[in-house]
Order: C-alpha cells, then structure tokens, then sequence
C-alpha cells in the first residue's frame, strides 16, 4: 500500500525538479469517528511530495481503476491501479485515505488507521 503512494510520487516528479518525499507519522493519536459513527483514535501517516500537483477536475478520479496521470507509455505494469489497490487494502483495515493536492506545489496524502478495533 505505501509503496504504491510512494512509486506514484516518485513518477510525478518530473525530470530536472529536485523531487523530495517527505513522510510523517503523527506523534499523538487523532480522534475520528469510524464508519459506525463511533469515536476511535487512529493512527495518521502523511505523505507529502514536490512534484506537480495533480488537477481539481482529476484529484476526485484518482481512487478509480485504470485513471493515471503518468505517461502510460512508460509503465510497464498496472498502470492506474495502485491508488485503487492502496484504497481497497485501507479500508479493509477499516481506515480513511484522503489526498489534497495544489498544481505547482505537489501532493499530500493522509492515510488514518485505528488503533484498535
């Protein structure tokens, strides 16, 4: 799942930017309310990068199957799956995935997973 986050951050930074790819994990547990609507702490990962940014009109396509951003060209394996993939497998551990993204200035994604179930 990070791997797939970290690959499509990789691929944004285009050729000749100085990409970087910054990783946090929150010191304190957040308090969210889970699907059941019952208030659980969880844990926050927060990947942040560089690159371009992703587009307003393609940020709510993103978790869709086969959407990519990349040069499809190049990629040599499942090409618009891995946020899908990263998705699916947060959920299943009943978490949350949300990414905001400004063009120019690069892209956050803030995965929470709870702590106990």
């Amino acid at each position: 799942m990070l791997l797939n986050i970290l690959i499509n951050s990789a691929q944004a930074i285009q050729d000749g930017m100085e990409g970087k790819i910054e990783i946090v994990i929150e010191k304190d547990p957040v308090p969210l309310k889970n699907r059941e609507g019952k208030d659980t702490l969880y844990l926050r990962l927060i990947l942040k990068d560089n690159g371009p940014g992703i587009e307003k009109k393609i940020l709510g396509k993103i978790f869709d199957p086969f959407v990519t951003t990349h040069n499809t060209v190049n990629i040599d394996r499942r090409p618009g799956l891995g946020l899908f993939i990263s998705q699916m497998i947060i959920e299943g551990h009943h978490g949350y995935i949300h990414v905001e993204s400004t063009v120019g200035q690069g892209t956050t994604v803030v995965i929470d997973l709870p702590i106990t179930r």
